[in-house]
């Protein structure tokens, strides 16, 4: 016999999802995601989608949902600067759905909203990463009285709120001086990117703990109000003119660093060390890059699992697949890299003929030195060390190893990305 659907069978299927998508929308609750610009998403952009409310653990189980589908990749993360986020990227015109949906407490917690994408608009110019740039050229035009004013208030309000944190000041300066000054050439055209290398050039030159103390203390509660409120007043619409405003306050944060010391400046060589909390070879590195450094060579750590989202991790990303891993910087640009602990005497002998390198890219003679040998190994983590130069983790070698610190996803912080 044919079976017929009515419509009182219809009504009660009706009011069965209305009523279901009420019980949904009364658990969904305590979580809202914010669009971090206002108006249009070019396609080709990538959108930060600050998530409000949200815990590591709602992220870790969370389910991200686009319609229409098939048409833009989101991803859900919990950043290195402390907030939840998701990144959109759309792939056509048009208005779009994004739903974050997270399992707590036996009900869920979801957040929604709509994302209008624009046309397809001029392609974006490259990223120059987070490493230092090549020396730079002066300043395009002497800044105005009123960047003078900014300037000196910088330096005040620093001294006040970081004091005695003169040679971090001069390390922060650097990193914004770089920026401001590829946002000037043309180099960086969009305003987030310009935030995140900044971002990224600042945990390079001061580290992940004092990079985010002056974030927290300094940049984001008293620099970065003040100008946006310089740009409504004074008009600046461009990323390139509000880079103006940056080199003043790099200006303004050189005059806290103290006078240099007599000893020689080393020249632009520097080794980037990739490392994580559960890789055991990693943690007994600390005391050779402390070493290297009280030696006055310039010496950064990069946490892959706590900088997942650096542009430092996503190079280590594309270039290695285990920890602690190495790379030597000339002129801010990837020279040579290894994976596997190593020596102080290693990594000396390493960074002289970065040196050498930058010495004879520039016209000048090598330097001669004696290569440290196994004689001249009289500290024993050195030893260690020169005896086990390939020594390495993986996070599957940390698992069965029984780490009490577990790695992050390997997809996410090891596995080379496209």
């Amino acid at each position: 016999m044919k079976r017929t659907i009515t419509w009182p069978a219809l009504l009660v299927a009706f009011s069965a999802i209305v009523l279901a998508l009420f019980i949904l929308e009364a658990l969904c609750q305590g979580v809202e995601i914010v669009p971090a610009t206002d108006g249009p998403v070019p396609p080709w952009k990538m959108l930060r989608l600050d998530i409000e409310g949200a815990t590591p653990e709602q992220l870790k189980t969370a389910a991200v949902h686009v319609w229409p589908r098939d048409t833009a990749e989101v991803q859900a993360g919990y950043g290195w600067d402390g907030k939840p986020y998701l990144i959109f990227q759309g792939t056509r015109a048009g208005s779009y759905w994004v739903a974050l949906c997270a399992p707590v407490d036996g009900g869920l917690e979801s957040a929604e909203i709509t994302v209008e994408v624009g046309g397809a608009g001029p392609q974006p110019q490259p990223n120059p990463g987070p490493g230092p740039s090549p020396p730079p050229s002066p300043d395009p035009d002497p800044p105005l009285d009123w960047r003078e004013a900014l300037s000196t208030w910088v330096a005040e309000e620093a001294a006040k709120a970081m004091p005695g944190r003169g040679d971090e000041a001069k390390k922060w300066a650097g990193a914004i001086r770089q920026t401001a000054q590829d946002a000037v050439a043309g180099k960086i055209t969009d305003w987030g990117v310009f935030r995140v290398t900044l971002k990224d050039r600042s945990y390079t030159a001061l580290g992940f703990e004092k990079a985010n103390e002056w974030n927290d203390k300094f940049d984001d509660p008293l620099v970065t109000p003040r100008i946006e409120r310089e740009m409504k007043v004074h008009g600046i619409t461009t990323v390139a003119e509000a880079a103006t405003m940056w080199l003043a306050v790099a200006a303004g944060l050189e005059r806290l660093a103290p006078a240099k010391s007599s000893r020689a400046e080393r020249l632009p060589v520097e080794l980037i060390c990739f490392g994580a909390a559960w890789c055991q070879p990693c943690l007994k590195m600390a005391p050779v890059r402390d070493a290297l450094r009280k030696a006055g060579w310039r010496v950064y750590h990069v946490d892959v699992d706590a900088m997942a989202e650096s542009a430092w991790t996503r190079w280590h990303r594309a270039n290695a697949t285990a920890v602690p891993h190495f790379l030597v910087l000339v002129d801010g640009e990837p020279w040579q890299h290894a994976t596997g602990a190593r020596s102080s005497g290693y990594l000396v002998d390493w960074l002289r003929r970065g040196e050498n390198e930058w010495r004879t890219r520039h016209g000048q003679e090598p330097v001669r030195f004696e290569a440290h040998g196994e004689t001249t190994l009289t500290d024993p983590i050195d030893r260690e060390f020169f005896y086990r130069e390939h020594w390495q983790m993986t996070p599957g070698d940390c698992q069965m190893a029984g780490c009490t610190v577990h790695p992050g996803k390997w997809e996410r912080v090891l596995v080379p990305s496209n």
